[in-house]
């Protein structure tokens, strides 16, 4: 059971690029801890690709995503770029979303990040003045 839960998590990872140059030099007779040393990658990783007889991603498990397509990416980004001031909440209600599936789509998706304005007390012009006094 232990061991069907690290296949998993480990099939998980991100797509590994060096593939195509796994399976080439382990076509060449290279053992697999020379593959790893050459390529500078873990042994498992090396281990697991032949395993997989393809360069391709395995499909995603899951449920697919339904709501933050990218029709809604593109109106969020649009009224972002339209009002930054408007609050994720408010616009979540207009469109009809839930306030976690529009944080989803502007932080993952967009790459933006929401912060709050802080408000400082202004120096007058004697404090100013005082201040480079200090300095």
């Amino acid at each position: 059971m232990f061991y069907y839960l690290l296949v998993i998590i480990q099939d998980m990872s991100p797509p590994n690029p060096d593939r195509a140059a796994i399976l080439s030099l382990g076509k060449n007779g290279h053992s697999i801890s020379k593959i790893a040393r050459l390529l500078k990658l873990y042994r498992e990783t090396v281990r697991r690709t032949p395993k997989r007889g393809t360069l391709e991603d395995l499909p995603c498990s899951g449920r697919p995503v339904s709501v933050a397509t990218p029709r809604l990416k593109k109106i969020v980004a649009q009224r972002i770029k339209r009002g930054a001031a408007r609050s994720m909440r408010k616009t979540a209600t207009e469109l009809n979303v839930s306030e976690r599936t529009m944080r989803r789509v502007v932080r993952g998706q967009l790459s933006m990040f929401s912060y709050k304005y802080q408000k400082k007390q202004g120096l007058t012009e004697a404090q100013k003045r005082q201040e480079k006094k200090n300095a």
